[in-house]
């Protein structure tokens, strides 16, 4: 290891880590704690130049090369065994574009500190942005990019005017909305057919835009979760015939009670974010205030404030996590889902796992399929489960992933995919979940690219790497880059 540190610092201006350093400890720490990989060298690139530098290293001596933005790989993908990992987080910078709202971002960006650098510029200006405020803008972006404004104004794809990506012949390309030829397509790919595919991405443009009003209505309202089969078809009717300007997210889990002293219970949560007045707000919320919520706290604050305060409330921050997701379409949200999420969240083990929904819809509906990379257009409603279990109790392990597992596998049966970015080597007929109908164009993209697949990993567009399902699951997938 010693010796790839060595001839690697000498290809670079960026520094170069090995075991030992402490730049090296804290990229090969990442936010699930299950993932425990070491490779043979953390390059920190300062630039295109480094980056190209390091994958052209990588492709001499044989190495894997994998990419680290903000260490939230669901799976550790970003990590590889004795291989190189590309750091990109000093590749941050920011500028914003007061002519034209462009922001652009260095991919090693996080979204706390985008988050940051645009409540400073006092524009008023917002991205289409992360929900979970240590994620980076690299692999956000190029999986598609919920956010809690995409109902308005799209996925973060939707907003991307432009990409730098040095490819694996270690050649930079600037890609944009305006390439023709090759080019396009590159750029069609990139937007939402996934990081670690087609090349690294060094930095991108994005839209920014100016909310109706300064504040937008977010917070959240409680039902006791033994109610969800009472409540979930309201919402279901409710999410489907809002406005684009409102998204109303869902969660399932354990949070403190405010009727008990703060006690730990299950509820049903809905988390409303209103871009508009607050009192029309309230008025569009009327028909979940009418079926008695044990508490409501909503609150006028600017996006980024919501923002910084809700970011981390989905984090694994190193406790063991597998994860899933589905992509569901509108009128999902009926008393026989209920059904299903009210017996599996019965027998959760432990009490740290718990499911999330993105409300999707609005704009994102609006672009057809198969006009960028990102296929699930039409789906409203995108659960993940959060599996979680202490990282020192690797024991736990087994009973909480197959909790999760079949799950959602009972969830399939109203879903119509899978969302990327959650990317999960249990996931059956993983390339069509993920891709849908653009796969095959996006399969071609990659091998005019990246011909000899050095971007290569387990769920990669070139593997054909498939599980199995059989009980007793087999979990070696779970470990494998």
């Amino acid at each position: 290891m010693t010796k790839i540190v060595h001839q690697l610092a000498k290809a670079m201006n960026g520094r170069v880590a090995g075991p030992g350093d402490a730049d090296y400890a804290n990229c090969i720490r990442i936010d699930n704690g299950r993932i425990n990989r070491q490779p043979a060298a953390v390059a920190l690139p300062l630039d295109a130049a480094d980056i190209g530098a390091a994958i052209r290293f990588a492709r001499d001596e044989g190495l894997k090369l994998t990419v680290r933005s903000g260490g939230h790989s669901a799976t550790g993908y970003s990590l590889n065994e004795g291989g190189i990992v590309l750091d990109l987080r000093g590749l941050s910078d920011m500028s914003l574009d007061m002519v034209s709202n462009v922001l652009t971002l260095g991919m090693g960006s996080i979204w706390r500190d985008v988050y940051n650098y645009m409540r400073v510029s006092r524009t008023g200006l917002v991205p289409v942005a992360g929900g979970c405020l240590g994620v980076g803008a690299g692999g956000f972006l190029l999986g598609g990019g919920y956010s809690f404004v995409s109902r308005s104004y799209g996925l973060g794809i939707d907003n991307v005017e432009a990409l730098t990506i040095v490819l694996a012949d270690g050649s930079v390309k600037r890609v944009s909305r305006a390439s023709t030829g090759d080019d396009a397509d590159l750029f069609w790919a990139a937007c939402g057919g996934g990081g670690g595919n087609f090349g690294v991405a060094v930095d991108v443009d994005i839209r920014t835009h100016r909310l109706a009003q300064s504040t937008v209505l977010a917070g959240q309202i409680l039902f006791p979760f033994y109610r969800i089969e009472e409540i979930l078809p309201v919402y279901n009717e409710l999410a489907a015939t809002c406005p684009a300007a409102l998204a109303i997210y869902g969660f399932l889990g354990n949070q403190p009670d405010p009727r008990n002293g703060g006690a730990p219970a299950l509820f049903l949560r809905f988390t409303p974010i209103f871009n508009g007045a607050f009192d029309e707000g309230m008025a569009l919320l009327a028909p979940l205030f009418k079926l008695r919520p044990s508490n409501v706290s909503l609150y006028s604050m600017t996006l980024p404030e919501f923002e910084m305060m809700a970011g981390g409330s989905t984090s694994v921050s190193g406790r063991g996590a597998y994860i899933r997701s589905a992509l569901m379409p509108p009128g999902a949200m009926t008393a026989k889902l209920a059904k299903v999420f009210k017996y599996h969240m019965s027998r959760m083990p432990g009490t740290d796992s718990f499911v999330v929904w993105t409300h999707a819809g609005g704009k994102i509906a609006d672009v057809k399929p198969e006009e960028t990379a990102y296929w699930h257009r039409k789906s409203l409603f995108m659960p993940e489960v959060k599996a979680i279990w202490d990282a020192n109790r690797p024991q736990d392990a087994r009973q909480v992933i197959e909790w999760a597992y079949d799950f959602f596998e009972d969830l399939a049966a109203h879903a119509e995919g899978a969302y990327l970015n959650y990317i999960d080597p249990l996931q059956r007929d993983w390339k069509r979940q993920y891709y849908g109908e653009n796969l095959d164009r996006l399969v071609a993209v990659k091998r005019k690219v990246d011909p000899h697949d050095l971007f290569a990993f387990q769920q990669g567009l070139n593997s054909d790497f498939e599980p199995d399902g059989r009980k007793p699951l087999d979990l070696d997938p779970l470990s494998i880059t």
